[in-house]
């Protein structure tokens, strides 16, 4: 049970707040690690087993922006 309250006093100026440097993790990825050529064959298999994606530049037509779909090439 908490007998008496100790307010928080600790004030932060805005201007400390926007001078400090963003977030940056120590912490890196690795990306390709898993390619066609180091692929297993059990997962190769099921990869290739898999549907296309499907083809969204069909629906240009249908877009309110100009852009057009992004379309992914697997090769």
């Amino acid at each position: 049970m908490i007998s008496e309250h100790i307010p928080f006093s600790a004030t932060v100026k805005l201007t400390d707040i926007t001078k400090r440097k963003p977030y940056k993790t120590e912490y890196h990825t690795d990306q390709q690690i898993c390619t066609k050529n180091t692929m297993p064959s059990s997962l190769q298999q099921m990869y290739n087993a898999c549907a296309p994606p499907p083809r969204l530049d069909k629906f240009d037509k249908y877009r309110y922006r100009p852009a057009d779909a992004f379309i992914v090439v697997i090769s």
